[in-house]
């Protein structure tokens, strides 16, 4: 999309108003007295502010007789379109919403149509718009994962999850760091807090690691800095960084992994890392400093059981 939908919003109604008007100038050169039943019609405003200065008695008087002419003349301005073999609405404004009038609000209230605008659009900016609809809360299957410890550590995750999701605050949620081995739900999870947020209206991002580091090592080496990709990661409401640990190990990966999560941890922005690496190996793996930074301001989820992709099968 490359408009996002506060700009598109701000030219629906002119476009609107512009379309309206170009199919009054059509039915003009057709019949001339629609022009003079419009024009009549367009000078009842003054004629009304006119009459509200008027006496009690008379204002009554005067709303009753402007009432009656403004009826007659668009019942006038009907008849004549049809004899025209034109819709008796042609020349009237249509927006695409009679809510908002395609402005996007209701007096002060966001209107629901441009709240689905922002959540489509949000879908396809968050990078995972194919998994939204098919991993949510409500397709999650417990019932995959091993009856005893597994399913209740796993019963005991799901409903942070949903919690998480439900009472996301892109100011105050804190940040989670999903720890366990493939398969065990730590995308589906993912997913389903992502579908969730987005359509609370928030901005979501999820990327895998690699790509990540492959966006910060284009933007090292590009000439033209003036669009840098990689400020989505920093700007993202909800940072949801997937495959942690499968990226190419470099001092570069790394500075730009710590600047990334300290920058969001500073900000107070909340993210959620998935990462197949088990303590030991992420301590070996990664800087002390990114280690600390995770395994001290993030809230840690153990993920536990079977490949459940395998279970399914």
């Amino acid at each position: 999309m490359s408009e996002n939908v506060y700009e598109i919003y701000e030219n629906k109604a002119h476009l609107a108003r512009k379309s309206a008007d170009r199919r009054s100038a059509e039915v003009w050169a057709m019949d001339k007295r629609i022009a003079e039943i419009d024009k009549e019609l367009s000078a009842t405003g003054l004629k009304l502010l006119s009459a509200a200065l008027l006496d009690d008695g008379k204002r009554e008087e005067a709303y009753k007789r402007l009432e009656a002419d403004i009826f007659a003349l668009r019942d006038e301005k009907k008849k004549r379109l049809i004899a025209l073999g034109l819709p008796e609405d042609y020349t009237d404004v249509k927006y695409q919403c009679e809510k908002c009038s395609d402005t996007g609000y209701v007096g002060i209230k966001m209107c629901e149509c441009m709240k689905r605008a922002l959540t489509k659009q949000n879908y396809k900016s968050s990078g995972i718009g194919k998994y939204l609809e098919g991993q949510t809360f409500d397709n999650f299957d417990l019932s995959l994962y091993p009856f005893g410890e597994a399913r209740e550590n796993m019963s005991r995750i799901f409903n942070q999850a949903r919690s998480f999701a439900d009472s996301f605050s892109p100011d105050s949620s804190e940040s989670l760091f999903f720890m366990g081995g493939t398969g065990l739900g730590k995308t589906h999870l993912s997913s389903a807090i992502a579908k969730e947020v987005i359509e609370k209206g928030y901005s979501v991002v999820y990327d895998s690691a690699q790509n990540i580091i492959s966006t910060f090592e284009r933007e090292r080496f590009a000439r033209d800095e003036s669009v840098l990709k990689s400020q989505k990661y920093f700007d993202a409401q909800l940072l949801i960084i997937d495959d942690f640990g499968t990226e190419i190990q470099s001092k570069s990966s790394i500075s730009y992994f710590y600047t990334l999560i300290n920058t969001r941890l500073i900000s107070s922005k909340p993210t959620i890392i998935s990462t197949n690496l088990s303590g030991k190996e992420l301590n070996s793996q990664y800087d002390s400093r990114i280690v600390s930074r995770i395994l001290g301001e993030y809230t840690i989820r153990q993920f536990m059981g079977e490949d459940i992709r395998k279970l399914k099968k």
